[in-house]
């Protein structure tokens, strides 16, 4: 008996390739010079409890990232803790270029993927964090709190890129004739040119490590998106200072969506 050999290294792995899987729903909207000037950072967590954790164990975070895009002379616009709300969202989705969320994110496990959801802040303040619930329950937070695809599908964005570093909100059904249903197709049919989006539920530093590489190589060093995404995936599996970045789950956690 033979065994079938899958090189983990080929040129697949090594990203010669680009390969576009665009929704039908997917639009060209037209967006103004001013808009692709600006990037807006979006956290829920205060700004001092990111700054303690960067502090007490060297993650790369929201800060960290807001030094790599600051490099690209785009104007910053930022939300914290009790700001980042779902109101606030959907006004600066359609006032900014690019948009980072760094949110709780739960994904619709009874097939309606597309009401997959944000969990942000209200008047009440900060979300409850996550709760294991029965299929279809969502007892950890509360409704007024909760974003969800297709209220920013119906809002529309003028962004050329959307990150949205939430757990499990890159995961989908499969629809008739084939379409992808889920939150990053409701962000292309609002008018976003790509999203980037987590397929589980990610490891906070390893996949801010990531995002940050991507947006290095891509709004620094000018590569495609898709190309910046297949080398930051790269630098992760090859860091030698994080040997278990190597697995799938933490080079592989995030998936680019449009062009």
């Amino acid at each position: 008996m033979s065994a079938l050999s899958i090189d983990l290294y080929g040129p697949y792995h090594k990203h010669e390739h680009q390969v576009n899987l665009p929704c039908t729903a997917y639009l060209i909207v037209p967006k103004s010079s001013d808009t692709r000037l600006k990037i807006c950072l979006i956290a829920q967590e205060e700004r001092q409890e990111i700054l303690e954790k960067i502090v007490s164990n060297s993650a790369e975070n929201i800060i960290v990232l807001k030094s790599i895009l600051g490099r690209t002379g785009r104007n910053i616009v930022d939300f914290y803790g009790c700001e980042a709300t779902p109101e606030k969202l959907l006004d600066t989705l359609n006032e900014v270029g690019v948009m980072h969320i760094l949110a709780h994110g739960s994904h619709d496990v009874e097939g309606n993927s597309i009401r997959s959801r944000l969990h942000l802040a209200s008047e009440f303040g900060l979300p409850f964090k996550p709760m294991l619930t029965q299929p279809g329950e969502n007892k950890g937070y509360r409704d007024r709190e909760v974003l969800s695809g297709d209220a920013m599908m119906m809002g529309g964005t003028t962004a050329e890129h959307i990150t949205l570093q939430a757990c499990s909100l890159g995961r989908f059904e499969i629809a008739f004739g084939d379409e992808l249903w889920g939150m990053g197709r409701a962000l292309l049919a609002g008018g976003a040119d790509s999203v980037l989006l987590a397929m589980w539920n990610v490891d906070r530093i390893s996949s801010t490590a990531m995002v940050r590489l991507f947006y290095e190589n891509w709004l620094i060093h000018k590569l495609p998106k898709w190309k910046a995404l297949a080398n930051a995936q790269l630098q992760i599996f090859q860091d030698e200072q994080h040997p278990a970045w190597s697995h799938f789950y933490h080079w592989g956690a995030l998936q680019l969506i449009g062009v």
